[in-house]
């Protein structure tokens, strides 16, 4: 794959502003992460392109939203913090009404069934345990990256 030598005209902003700065025209496009996958019609923008399927048709694999990262100082805790971070999903997943409650104070712009949606894409199988799948699809990302010259070192990843 070639390299990316060149970068559009960009302007940072924060992601809740942007789908409002697209459907009031004051840029021409914005990559929307977040509840703005979701909700993105109610501000009669276009879909040119969900990454996640792009990617999906590409790698073959699922595209990463986020990760949970510990530091390397904190090695000697690690299995038990992956404990608690497994029992409070496994607890997310299992007792979904009590949660949505929670995250509706958080929500922004998202009725009752958008907010399922999101909280799934973010608490899911994959939360609790990558597997080699979901590794793979990290490290796939990582490498793209690094291809084309927007990660500049190798990352290395110790699992958990």
């Amino acid at each position: 794959m070639k390299k990316v030598d060149w970068y559009p005209k960009v302007k940072f902003m924060k992601f809740d502003e942007i789908l409002p700065a697209v459907s009031k025209g004051e840029i021409e496009a914005g990559l929307l992460i977040h509840e703005g996958q979701i909700n993105y019609k109610k501000y009669n923008v276009n879909l040119i392109v969900d990454l996640g399927a792009w990617w999906k048709d590409r790698k073959g694999t699922i595209l990463p939203l986020g990760g949970l990262v510990l530091s390397r100082k904190l090695a000697d805790y690690k299995k038990e913090i992956k404990n608690i971070l497994k029992q409070s999903f496994e607890y997310a997943l299992s007792h979904p009404e009590p949660c949505l409650e929670f995250a509706k104070k958080y929500a922004r712009n998202l009725e009752d069934e958008e907010n399922k949606k999101f909280i799934s894409m973010y608490v899911n199988k994959w939360t609790i345990d990558l597997g080699e799948e979901g590794k793979k699809a990290v490290e796939d990302l990582l490498n793209e990256g690094k291809s084309l010259g927007i990660i500049k070192t190798d990352v290395k990843i110790d699992w958990v």
